[in-house]
């Protein structure tokens, strides 16, 4: 969205595309715009996403999913686990947005949720936001809550304005 890059525009083949009324001239007209300002989004983007894990299978994930939609190099990623996590040099404000471990995962490390915590007391300055399954524990409150979904499983995606316990 920060680059003006169109969803799907990489895509060839759209449904609408066999309509009897679907007009190829406007259609094509529509994606090399689409196109152009795509390319003009990219030129002016500079590195300004960061992301980290824990496990490197999922940096090579993401960094293969980066590559596919083109934007691999305005996003740096870090193998680091949340508990060492810091702000990127020269960025006092921003967003951090994570989806935590949960299940299995969460149950194995009860710490999980305190490391949580202290690191987005890190994060002054910064929106903060998690999507959750419902329910989940944290010690701070939200100041807004939005239901989602993460597949099939309810969630909650919250937001800290300003931290606090």
């Amino acid at each position: 969205m920060v680059a003006d890059v169109a969803p799907a525009l990489q895509r060839d083949y759209f449904g609408f595309l066999g309509w009897r009324g679907h007009d190829d001239a406007l259609w094509q007209s529509l994606r090399d715009a689409a196109q152009e300002r795509a390319l003009e989004g990219l030129r002016g983007l500079r590195p300004c996403f960061f992301g980290s894990d824990g496990d490197p299978r999922m940096i090579a994930i993401a960094t293969h999913n980066l590559q596919s939609a083109g934007v691999a190099g305005f996003v740096m990623l870090d193998k680091q686990s949340a508990e060492h996590l810091k702000a990127p040099a020269g960025f006092k404000t921003g967003l951090v947005i994570t989806n935590p471990p949960y299940g299995e995962r969460l149950a194995r490390d009860a710490a999980l949720t305190t490391d949580l915590a202290a690191t987005l007391r890190r994060f002054e300055g910064y929106q903060r936001a998690l999507i959750v399954p419902r329910p989940f524990d944290l010690p701070l409150r939200a100041d807004k809550f939005l239901l989602v979904f993460n597949g099939a499983i309810e969630c909650e995606l919250r937001r800290y304005d300003a931290v606090r316990p």
